[in-house]
């Protein structure tokens, strides 16, 4: 569940006379990998060579299904329908004739329709700009191609028109700027000047203007030109549509050959990728790659039940402590559906390695954690909640990035949501609903929300610094675990690999220290008793040790630096001698100083938790302080007072919400990933089954 799922590595010596079926039979499991080196010997290279040009075939079948509009039927081959040849090098030439017969039917069409498509594309924006000129009724061409005073027509952002009048008129005299609304975002700008054409472009280009050229084959009267360019548009429609017509009844009557030719060079195409893998040994060949143990069993039926003993298989599992192997097994892992979204925090980085640990499940949980923390809001996380719905039910109905992107937003959101309630915080904590939660608390034992931050309130100053102190506590808490668990991952992956010098010099030391370091916030229970904790620790005159887990704690903090100071040394000594020990020292310094400053640095920059927590509500009391009198008198005159405080939570949900997110995404990038996950695997992808049925005619291979 934590790595990727165990691996077999299939070796399969077959003669070359059944080198194609075992290639078939490979395919047919659906689960093999093949190795990444390419083969060799003549099969290997004609493989090679031939891939390019099925792969062109795919393309030019694939426009022609575009300009039908069948792909949903393309799936659906007949389970009568098959190939046979004497080997996939034939049956894919065989193919790509077929593909010339279709050519002959299918690509003068498609080349009339990719002309039509191109008029289109050229001629549709001429036309919605024209509609937006249509009650011009004058010619323009004079302005348009003139020599002294020219006219200029150009689409804009709506938010540069001001920067673009001013930058042209600082180098050419400027004589009227007309502007006509596309959109919001938008504009249409005519401007006459003097005749400067290459100042006015250059401008253009930096002010990211989209310049509109009416050809000089048409009438420049905008109105009329209107006209001209609907009636070309619903020509060359029409006529598109009578070639879509046509090309569908070709298709009609060729459609059971079609659909087998396109499945077969789909299938041929994945079996020359693993003949150009395998590898020629004289009379036999050698093909090698990998299964997923859970698919083991099932394939090597298909396998047996195929070329029965006429291939000899040899299985090897590849443990996950096996070292010197010639490539990188691919990295097979599933998670559950639900904490599929945090796959693409860890995709960031890269896929797991094959004997490493998968991030996945520990995002899952700090990801969401860290974030509320930071965003405590039960009225923001509300908006963030809409957000993500949005991202996930409109935008991402038809992208998936979206869709992902919407699925963490939500999640995320009811973090924010739930430490909301615990601070007792909605749109701020002066609202009615905040006073509301307040006083639920009273009634119960806690009597107030336990992450409650009583800035700009009538309280004491001992309240404010209680909250304050709590909140640093709980940064430090779960700085500390994350940490020591990703220092822990570290070593796991480590022992893992075998790498035994890493896991003696490095991975060992930082646990220790890591883990001594973080023990105090867990030990005690007042802020008071891990400060003189860490005091102890760091040896400062006067402060004196809380307990004895404080002496063990420092006994584990400096014994763990002075290993990393003198482990390399150490090492060098028992391998090369004495004399290359005592020169390693200095990188011994180096790994030492490296090691102090990850363990200072990585643990104060979990504060930031603490940081954007407290900026939260002093950005909100900022917005409600000016108006407090207002809104405290009631009716009427409270209503702009209201006005302006909502505009200045949804400032700070929009500020805050992406300065969490991303503070959030550093501390699981860089201060925990980068001590147990490297992010460099080979992702699992099969060889696609095939999508035909394939009958090999077994004949002797020439040499």
């Amino acid at each position: 569940m934590f790595l990727p799922e165990k691996m077999a590595r299939i070796s399969i010596l077959v003669s070359r006379k059944d080198l194609d079926l075992a290639v078939y039979s490979l395919l047919e499991t659906g689960s093999f990998q093949p190795i990444s080196r390419l083969g060799e010997g003549k099969v290997s290279e004609r493989a090679r060579v031939m891939i390019p040009t099925i792969s062109e075939a795919i393309n030019r079948l694939e426009q022609y299904i575009d300009l039908i509009g069948v792909s949903s039927q393309l799936e659906a081959v007949d389970s009568d329908s098959y190939l046979e040849g004497g080997g996939w090098i034939e049956i894919s030439s065989s193919l790509l004739d077929s593909v010339r017969e279709i050519d002959k039917r299918f690509d003068e069409l498609y080349r009339r329709a990719r002309d039509l498509q191109e008029r289109i594309s050229i001629t549709e924006p001429l036309a919605s700009i024209m509609r937006i000129l249509g009650d011009i009724d004058i010619d323009l061409g004079i302005l348009i191609h003139g020599k002294i005073l020219r006219l200029y027509i150009a689409v804009i952002s709506r938010e540069r028109i001001s920067r673009i009048i001013d930058s042209i008129s600082k180098y050419i005299d400027l004589y009227m700027v007309l502007e006509k609304t596309i959109s919001e975002e938008e504009s249409l700008l005519l401007i006459i000047a003097r005749d400067d054409g290459e100042k006015v472009r250059e401008i253009f280009r930096q002010e990211k203007a989209r310049e509109i050229e009416i050809p000089k084959e048409y009438q420049a009267i905008p109105k009329t030109l209107v006209e001209m360019l609907e009636m070309e548009l619903n020509e060359y429609r029409r006529e598109l549509n009578l070639i879509r017509e046509r090309a569908r009844k070709i298709y009609d009557e060729m459609a059971r050959d079609f659909i087998r030719v396109y499945a077969g060079l789909r299938t041929a195409r994945e079996a020359l990728y693993l003949l150009a893998r395998s590898r020629d040994i004289g009379r036999c060949a050698v093909i090698e790659g990998y299964i997923p143990k859970s698919r083991l069993d099932r394939s090597l039926d298909i396998l047996r039940d195929r070329l029965g003993d006429r291939a000899t298989i040899e299985v090897k599992e590849i443990s996950r402590l096996e070292r010197n192997l010639d490539e990188e097994p691919p990295s097979k892992y599933s998670i559950p559906k639900r904490l599929e979204t945090f796959k693409m925090i860890s995709e960031l980085y890269g896929p797991p390695s094959y004997s490493e640990v998968i991030p996945v499940f520990i995002s899952a949980v700090t990801f969401p954690l860290i974030f509320g923390l930071m965003f405590p809001d039960l009225g923001h996380g509300l908006v963030l909640l809409i957000a993500g719905i949005m991202l996930y039910s409109v935008f991402g109905r038809n992208n998936r990035s979206y869709r992902e992107l919407g699925e963490l937003v939500i999640i995320i959101s009811i973090a924010a949501m739930i430490a909301g309630l615990l601070s007792g915080e909605f749109f701020g904590p002066a609202t009615p609903v905040s006073s509301y939660i307040e006083k639920l608390y009273e009634e119960t034992p806690l009597h107030k929300p336990p992450l409650a931050i009583p800035i700009g309130k009538e309280t004491s100053q001992n309240a404010a610094g209680e909250a304050l102190m709590l909140l640093i506590f709980i940064s430090l808490r779960i700085g500390g675990a994350t940490l020591t668990l990703a220092t822990l991952l570290g070593l796991v992956n480590s022992i893992l690999e075998r790498d035994y010098e890493k896991i003696f010099a490095r991975d060992l030391p930082r646990f220790m220290i890591f883990l001594s370091v973080s023990a105090p916030v867990f030990a005690y229970q007042t802020i008071e008793t891990v400060g003189a904790s860490y005091g102890y620790m760091a040896m400062i005159p006067g402060v004196e040790s809380p307990s004895i887990l404080t002496e063990v704690f420092r006994i584990m903090l400096y014994a763990g630096l002075a290993w990393i100071l003198a482990s390399e040394a150490i090492i060098r000594a028992i391998e090369h001698g004495i004399r290359d020990g005592i020169r390693s020292l200095a990188n011994g310094f180096v790994e030492f100083f490296d090691s102090l400053i990850i363990l200072i640095g990585n643990t104060i920059s979990y504060l930031r938790i603490m940081g954007i927590a407290l900026a939260h509500v002093a950005i909100i009391i900022a917005f409600y302080q000016p108006v407090k009198v207002l809104i405290d008198q009631g009716g009427f005159v409270s209503i702009p007072a209201w006005v302006l405080y909502a505009v200045g939570n949804l400032l700070d949900i929009g500020l805050e919400s992406i300065v969490a997110f991303a503070h959030t995404l550093r501390l699981h990038l860089y201060e925990m990933f980068g001590k147990f996950y490297q992010g460099i695997g080979r992702p699992y992808e099969p060889l696609r089954p095939p999508m035909i049925r394939i009958v090999i005619e077994r004949r002797e291979r020439g040499s």
